[in-house]
């Protein structure tokens, strides 16, 4: 049984282009200015059980020095 693309669910052609579900989330973590990963490694690293967080209290810091959101 073969499924077509019109029946997949929409991150799924996010996952398959995903390098086996590694995306940049490497890269991601490494950028010195925020250490931050795209909406799509966001989505990735879901369906490896993690979630990301912020620090509320340092948010409105973070956006003065417009190091968030990119």
């Amino acid at each position: 049984m073969s499924t077509s693309e019109e029946t997949l669910a929409p991150n799924e052609p996010m996952k398959l282009g995903s390098n086996f579900l590694r995306g940049t989330i490497a890269e991601g973590l490494q950028d010195p200015v925020t250490g931050n990963i795209s909406a799509d490694d966001a989505q990735l690293i879901k369906f490896h059980g993690c979630y990301v967080q912020d620090d509320r209290d340092l948010r409105q810091e973070r956006l003065k020095q417009k190091l968030e959101p990119l």
